[in-house]
């Protein structure tokens, strides 16, 4: 054993190797959360919420979740997660919104929790040539209400979906947590 191998082992530190198998069983966790919560979410949003969900979900798990549970309502979503410590919102996750649109979406502005949106045209530009008609923006808050992310939910219809507050407040609950374990 080399002298690097044996201090990384010394150290309690996965060697190069093993790290491969630590990610693919963490991809795999995450795969038997989804599969195991997968009816509930689509059959109830409020799932996300749930704390035997909340127990074995890690963040990415919980994002995953949210896109799940967010097509009962939606025809494409994303999903920003905002960063305090940058203080600018990411996307996480997204589910069919095209590059154009994300792009667009990327640039929400972080100090409102609200979308950038044009004053002088359409809210998206983009939206029409893409297939959608509607776009709900929701700003997924804490308890204490500080920003956590912005759920965006895209729809083919102008007509808003029900439950789609429902899903926000538990999406928000969820990332709450997470951010809890930080």
């Amino acid at each position: 054993m080399g002298t690097q191998q044996a201090s990384a082992s010394a150290a309690g530190r996965p060697r190069g190797g093993h790290q491969g198998l630590i990610d693919a069983e963490m991809r795999a966790s995450r795969r038997a959360v989804l599969d195991t919560y997968r009816t509930r979410l689509v059959a109830d949003a409020t799932t996300l919420a749930a704390g035997d969900f909340l127990a074995l979900a890690d963040p990415r798990t919980v994002h995953e979740a949210i896109l799940i549970a967010a097509t009962t309502v939606a025809d494409a979503c994303t999903l920003q997660q905002y960063d305090p410590d940058i203080r600018m919102l990411r996307v996480v996750a997204s589910r069919g919104v095209p590059d154009v649109l994300l792009r667009h979406l990327a640039s929400a502005d972080a100090s409102t929790g609200a979308a950038a949106l044009a004053d002088d045209g359409p809210a998206l530009p983009s939206m029409p040539a893409s297939g959608f008609k509607a776009v709900n923006v929701h700003p997924l808050r804490g308890d204490d209400h500080e920003l956590l992310g912005l759920l965006w939910l895209l729809s083919a219809t102008a007509t808003r979906r029900r439950d789609q507050e429902r899903l926000a407040r538990s999406a928000a609950r969820a990332m709450a947590v997470m951010a809890a374990r930080r």
